[in-house]
């Protein structure tokens, strides 16, 4: 019986000797500490352990970055930044994360992940690049879109206490690719600013803000620009119970840009709201597809009682039946 057992045992430990290194490698994570290190340094020591490993935690903290990070994330890796990474007064008009067209994996911004890119991106992706990205951490900048997504195959998710913050006269994310905000929050904070929050570059693709997410436009400018794609603001937070929401908050009457602009549809339900505060804002702005809003809470608005626009505009007309559904408690007001 002894005999085998141990016979048992040997075919195992051969078999497992004949695997690959990157197979036996895969299965652990790595862990790699930026504090202390040159960006050369960090992308090579990131390439390395992506090689081998599943996830590759960062962490530290670098507050003088000079350079970029170059990324090429392989197919089902996933790269968890939780570390603090701030750009050097000498980076201007680069990125401080770049993802290469050949990174395919997945990048996640963790709750302990903080980005300030300065005059920079935050975050570029090049052209044919397929990575998902995920914030759960704050990504800021004050010049240049602060995410800029080239390639239609991206996607980025804004989850759970995520922040994407524009500083300036920048636009916050720029994307070919689908955008979901999931309780995180996007946001320009000037006051000034006439950039859109959320721009929308290609076509066919949907924006989704819902689980009680917020795209708040701060200046004359538009929240949601989303060209020919779909807007669907939907639900609440599961345990807040606030209402997923795309605002512009700029009250005066400078601000005249409505708060979505859409030549394919949008839809607001499951409690879900647009709010604009200017006078002379509209809430949402079409030129084509269709407007619903439905369930109830769900709500088209503006909230200036001197407002002089239309709440919903169709090729600079007021709508209020025409390719507009309101139903099961839902309001335009």
């Amino acid at each position: 019986m002894k005999k085998r057992l141990l016979s048992v045992l040997l075919v195992l430990c051969m078999a497992v000797t004949m695997l690959p290194v990157s197979a036996l490698a895969g299965e652990f994570s790595y862990t790699i500490n930026i504090s202390g290190m040159t960006v050369e340094g960090i992308n090579q020591a990131i390439h390395d352990a992506l090689i081998g490993h599943n996830p590759v935690i960062v962490r530290g903290e670098k507050t003088d970055a000079d350079a970029e990070v170059v990324l090429t994330i392989p197919a089902e890796r996933n790269l968890q930044w939780n570390a603090v990474y701030e750009a050097d007064s000498s980076l201007s008009g680069s990125a401080l994360l770049k993802l290469t067209a050949a990174s395919k994996g997945t990048l996640v911004i963790g709750s302990g992940g903080r980005l300030s890119a300065g005059n920079n991106t935050a975050i570029f992706s090049e052209s044919d690049s397929d990575t998902d990205i995920t914030v759960s951490g704050i990504v800021y900048n004050s010049a240049n879109p602060t995410i800029s997504l080239s390639s239609s195959w991206n996607t980025i998710t804004v989850g759970n206490g995520g922040q994407v913050i524009a500083e300036g006269n920048n636009r916050v994310i720029e994307s070919k690719g689908n955008v979901t905000v999931d309780g995180g929050i996007v946001k320009n904070t000037s006051n000034s600013s006439t950039a859109e929050v959320i721009n929308m570059a290609d076509s066919g693709k949907t924006v989704t803000v819902q689980g009680g997410g917020q795209v708040i436009a701060s200046g004359d400018n538009t929240a949601i620009r989303a060209g020919t794609n779909i807007v669907i603001i939907t639900g609440k937070h599961s345990v807040s119970g606030v209402s997923s929401m795309v605002q512009n908050i700029k009250t005066d009457s400078t601000g005249t840009f409505p708060v979505i602009f859409s030549s394919q549809g949008v839809t607001v339900q499951g409690g879900g709201k647009v709010s604009a505060a200017s006078v002379k804002a509209s809430a949402i702005c079409f030129d084509d597809g269709d407007i619903t809003v439905t369930g109830e809470g769900s709500t088209v608005e503006n909230t200036n009682v001197s407002a002089s626009a239309a709440v919903i505009l169709s090729g600079g007309t007021a709508i209020s039946g025409n390719n507009v559904t309101v139903k099961d408690g839902g309001q335009v007001t």
